[in-house]
């Protein structure tokens, strides 16, 4: 009996996660990409040779996280119809903004309905191929070998058969038609501009001054105005999938990212001091509805647990107030602008803020102060997939067979699970599907989750596996689409040193309030280094000017003479020459000598960029360690 091999895959991906103001458009456009893989795959659950269904039953919180990329692999015995796979994809998508359309339609009269459907309708493009399997003479035909091949990719069809699927789903994607959108609709006498989201349609036209007001608090920003795409992203978590889960998703802010490190701390303080407790239930009390927040599930579990506080409802006063309050109370610039967007409640507003500038007074509580106003997005990705599943047996030291497939795809399922089960420290997981993670984390936690996920990940794969990653650290004000895409070109410039240097690589980047921005790349093994050199400034055995005094070494070329002027470098903005010595010489070596036959000249400017980013890192991000108890 013959079998057939098929493989489905849609776009656009990276746009669409892309396009997001919030942290919930991120969450919500991860999650409906990979509840369309799921439901177009429905029917084949039992065949799926990837992915493997992650499966999480400690997920008590009920966090959407999506764990489906967007393709998939099937293993029948019948040839699979891939017009009946793209019916299922339609319907699910459909299924999706139909139930945003009910719901605006219900909202708003005359709303612009055929606009909507213009933009939703043409928006994904499915590609699939069912494959029969085939043998290595028919896989050469195919391929058109004009010489004998002698690689030996062993006897078992499954290795050319699955060869040939990608490569005719890649030709697929490559022919893709342009279908212009004749968008000529316009509210009133003026057409729309463009989405103030995405920037790749026009905003519907309606009047979004009203839209917003008949929609509830919060779903659209003043000066939003989006397209058929974007509103569905930011409507499809209320409207359709909150039932799906049965519980209520609060999605945090940046801000909450920024500040867990704070509250965990604070927390602590407040367990033993109940006049504390009474003085911040107060204050809450002051506060408008604008600066409460109910606090995500998953902050709550990772309080409850870190701090092994089972009444956690107790302390619900503290923990939802929103972080920027913590931070900003004494901010005179804030309060001006307070006073102009809340003139009739800036009152209490003051009074709340003034009681929080007595309460940081104590002397208790001085080293309490929230003033992190930074958060990292971890973007991880494994290396060398295509080896894993290509026809050549040196990377995996076997033949690609179904069953390796299927085991591999299981290893890649039992990650991403560990993933979704980890509450060691405070962090937001967006996607974790197999060998890709989106998360976000506050900043010192960042290094060392990164490192241990690739380390589980090389132990996950036969203690070959690697990853690498882009690490970006941003301010809370910065645009979250800006800081998706800086974080993915970090991810592809440590792809790129990966493949020159033959090392799994990560790259850090620093985003800067001001949008000042650098970042360094290295190896995994020099993270180490990096973490000592974090330490050094730190504890202020470096001065914090020495990443902007040597700079002037730019301008030099030899090797020697540039180790000669970093070491007295070192030791002149050492006060302790002594510890800083062999520090110095890790940090040329790993930053400078090693990069050195893979970035040549831009070496140096990334040893720079090492010294950058490890100085603001120590001085610019707290972290509270040095608070009892934390």
């Amino acid at each position: 009996m013959n079998k057939y091999l098929t493989v489905f895959s849609f776009s656009p991906v990276q746009s669409f996660i892309e396009a997001s103001r919030k942290l919930k458009d991120l969450f919500t456009a991860s999650y409906i990409l990979s509840y369309l893989t799921k439901e177009t795959a429905k029917d084949y659950q039992d065949s799926l040779v990837f992915p493997m269904e992650v499966k999480d039953d400690s997920n008590k919180a009920n966090w959407p996280l999506a764990n489906y990329p967007n393709r998939f692999v099937i293993l029948t015995e019948e040839k699979v119809d891939c017009e009946k796979l793209k019916e299922n994809f339609n319907n699910a998508w459909r299924g999706i903004w139909e139930k945003v359309l009910k719901y605006l339609k219900d909202k708003y009269e005359n709303f612009p309905e055929d606009q909507f459907k213009l933009h939703v309708q043409n928006y994904f493009q499915t590609f699939c191929h069912c494959q029969e399997f085939i043998d290595r003479d028919k896989w050469k035909q195919l391929l058109d070998y004009k010489e004998d091949d002698n690689e030996d990719y062993g006897s078992n069809p499954y290795v050319y058969t699955y060869d040939i699927a990608e490569r005719i789903l890649g030709s697929k994607k490559s022919r893709r038609f342009y279908k212009p959108l004749f968008d000529k609709y316009k509210h009133g006498d003026h057409y729309p501009d463009g989405c103030t989201l995405c920037g790749e349609r026009l905003h519907l036209a309606l009047d979004w001054k009203e839209l917003q007001n008949k929609l509830p608090k919060g779903y659209l920003a003043e000066s939003e105005k989006l397209c058929g795409v974007c509103l569905v992203k930011r409507l499809a978590w209320d409207e359709v999938f909150s039932a799906k889960n049965q519980s209520e998703v609060n999605f945090p802010s940046v801000e909450e990212v920024a500040g867990i490190k704070f509250k965990k701390a604070f927390i602590d303080k407040l367990e033993k001091d109940e006049d504390l407790q009474k003085s911040i239930e107060n204050i809450f009390e002051l506060l408008p509805s604008k600066f409460k927040i109910n606090t995500n599930p998953i902050f709550i579990k990772i309080l409850e647990e870190d701090k092994n506080i089972p009444a956690i409802d107790k302390f619900a006063s503290f923990v939802n107030i929103d972080s920027e309050v913590f931070r900003r109370f004494d901010d005179e610039f804030w309060l001006k602008e307070l006073e102009e967007e809340y003139p009739e409640e800036i009152g209490k507003i003051k009074e709340a803020f003034n009681k929080l500038k007595q309460l940081f007074e104590r002397e208790d509580l001085k080293g309490y102060r929230h003033r992190n106003a930074y958060y990292a997005i971890l973007l991880a990705d494994g290396d060398d997939m295509g080896r894993w599943l290509g026809p050549k047996k040196d990377f995996r030291g076997e033949e690609l067979t179904d069953e390796f497939h299927k085991n591999f795809s299981k290893k890649l399922s039992d990650f991403a699970g560990s993933v979704i089960k980890d509450k060691k420290m405070p962090f937001l997981p967006v996607y974790a599907g197999g060998d890709d993670i989106l998360a976000f984390l506050h900043p010192l936690d960042a290094l060392d989750y990164a490192y241990e996920k690739v380390e589980e990940f090389k132990n996950t794969l036969w203690g070959k596996g690697s990853m690498s990653a882009g690490i970006l650290i941003t301010h809370v004000k910065s645009h979250l689409q800006m800081a998706l895409k800086y974080v993915r070109d970090l991810e592809k410039k440590a792809k790129n040193f990966k493949r020159i240097s033959q090392k799994g690589s990560l790259c850090i980047g620093i985003l800067t309030h001001s949008g000042n921005f650098r970042s360094v790349v290295l190896n995994w093994e020099d993270l180490d280094t990096l973490k000592k050199l974090i330490e050094a400034f730190k504890s202020e055995d470096l001065s914090s000017n020495l990443a902007y005094t040597i700079r002037e070494i730019k301008k030099l070329t030899d090797k020697n003479v540039i180790g000669s002027m970093l070491k007295r470098y070192f030791l002149r903005k050492s006060v302790n020459p002594e510890s800083i010595l062999s520090l110095h010489e890790q940090v040329f070596k790993n930053f400078f000598l090693d990069k050195h036959e893979f970035l040549a000249s831009k070496a140096l400017e990334n040893l720079l960029d090492a010294l950058y980013v490890a100085r603001f890192l120590a001085r610019n991000v707290e972290g509270f360690e040095n608070v009892q108890g934390v």
